[in-house]
């Protein structure tokens, strides 16, 4: 038995066990007519916590950190500031 896909105006949809999902290009995302919010954290752990397309991540865990800065191209390594 295969899931079909449906593709009609720049939307997708998909059917898998009974659920419903959609989704319009540059527009929502729904799981069985209901709009999914897709505005969450990217990262979101004891570890660390960033939004979607952060500037800069730093990552910790017990004493130590790595710090990316993707715009400044840097990658730093180090104890976490207190």
């Amino acid at each position: 038995m295969s899931n079909p896909l449906r593709y009609e105006d720049g939307r997708l949809g998909y059917s898998s066990s009974g659920c419903e999902l959609e989704l319009q290009y540059q527009g929502e995302f729904r799981i069985d007519n209901v709009p999914r919010d897709l505005e969450y954290p990217r990262f979101d752990s004891p570890y660390v916590q960033a939004p979607r397309k952060p500037e800069t991540i730093t990552i910790t865990h017990d004493e130590k950190s790595l710090h990316l800065d993707f715009y400044g191209l840097k990658r730093e390594m180090g104890v976490p500031a207190a």
